[in-house]
């Protein structure tokens, strides 16, 4: 998975001296039994350097990249090939800011219900063209190739965590519909909109914590083939 095609500005130090990473380092255990060359093996596959790394900060610097949604939320601005993934993560952004205000117009009065089915119609419509492009192109690519790409399990986690989310793909939660009947207004339509965002919030989690850290380390060959699976319309975006 590491670039081992170009040189990393990604170091143990640029890592550790993120104020958000202090944070981290306080809530958890950063002792490890593992040997410290495994660790900088991992390290490289994330495309970090160890350069003058003592052994306490590696293990240290092991600890805040495999905390859950680093790689998201603080890692994605720190890599040298961030761009890779800057605009699919703002677009995910757009939506988590829609879907909250779809959120704050149902506590605000559950009853207007037309404001409401066409926020989150218009919104939804747009989560759906966003993820069949992520069926037939983006995650197309990442299942056809997870076995080519340096991963320690020969890309075995990765496919099952896209086959995962293409079910979700499929099986998206429809809060304005309740057991076949319409959700008009009140607490019924509350309640299921509230459930949607969480179900929302959840699967776009899954997504960006699956692929950031393997999209950013590709190396330039496969991620020059994973150009080539872009439709003329995507790849200017992503």
């Amino acid at each position: 998975m590491g670039n081992a095609d170009s040189k990393t500005a990604l170091t143990v130090a640029n890592i550790l001296s993120e104020q958000e990473q202090t944070k981290i380092l306080q809530e958890q255990e950063t002792k490890t039994d593992e040997d410290i060359s495994h660790l900088e093996k991992e390290l490289l596959r994330y495309g970090i350097s160890r350069c003058e790394a003592s052994d306490s900060d590696l293990v240290k610097c092991i600890s805040v990249i495999r905390k859950p949604r680093f790689w998201s939320l603080h890692g994605a601005a720190l890599h040298p090939n961030s761009k890779r993934v800057a605009n699919w993560l703002w677009v995910h952004s757009r939506y988590r800011k829609k879907a909250d205000a779809i959120v704050e117009l149902v506590k605000e009065d559950p009853n207007q219900t037309k404001r409401i089915h066409k926020a989150f119609s218009t919104l939804n419509d747009t989560i759906i063209k966003h993820s069949r492009f992520e069926e037939e192109e983006l995650f197309k690519f990442f299942r056809e190739n997870a076995e080519k790409i340096d991963l320690e399990d020969n890309g075995v986690a990765l496919k099952q965590q896209l086959e995962k989310l293409g079910n979700e793909h499929q099986n998206m939660h429809d809060p304005l519909h309740s057991d076949g009947y319409i959700c008009s207004q009140g607490s019924e339509l509350t309640t299921e909109i509230l459930k949607w965002r969480q179900e929302l919030d959840e699967h776009l989690n899954l997504e960006e914590d699956t692929l950031v850290p393997i999209w950013l380390n590709l190396s330039n060959e496969n991620y020059a083939k994973y150009r080539t699976y872009l439709s003329w319309f995507y790849a200017a975006m992503y």
